[in-house]
């Protein structure tokens, strides 16, 4: 299963390499609106991502002793990883509307693509790697 999932972390970045870029125009920033509907919508769906929960859930027991607390703990261990997971997903959101703003070229989207299916090809390679080493 391991080889497997390094192969298509490859094909992921041979698809990233190769893929044309659809070039966005100034006329679609210009009309696009940071709404604030579309907004809670998307950091709805992204709180709600199985992968941020089991990752907290995962790493809380590290910071809180769960042998000695009561109900108010949990709720308040639950207010913090609510509203630190909300910045955090907030920050990508504002992040990614202000690169979608300001980089409108097609040879900086070109090249944004080719150096991240490189990076994933190379770590496919390193993990086929490592996973034929340690047989």
């Amino acid at each position: 299963m391991q080889f497997f999932s390094a192969i298509y972390l490859g094909w992921i970045g041979y698809s990233l390499i190769m893929a044309a870029s659809p070039h966005l125009s100034e006329t679609d920033i210009s009309t696009s609106d940071f709404s604030t509907k579309e907004f809670v919508a998307g950091l709805s769906i992204a709180m709600g991502n199985p992968k941020t929960i089991l990752f907290y859930a995962s790493i809380l027991p590290s910071f809180v002793d769960l042998t000695n607390s009561n109900i108010i703990d949990y709720m308040i261990c639950l207010w913090i990883v609510g509203i630190s997971t909300a910045l955090v997903l907030s920050m990508y959101a504002v992040i990614g509307y202000w690169m979608r703003a300001h980089i409108v070229s097609r040879y900086i989207e070109q090249w944004a693509k080719k150096i991240a299916g490189c990076f994933f090809v190379s770590m496919s390679l390193y993990l086929i790697y490592l996973f034929s080493t340690s047989l």
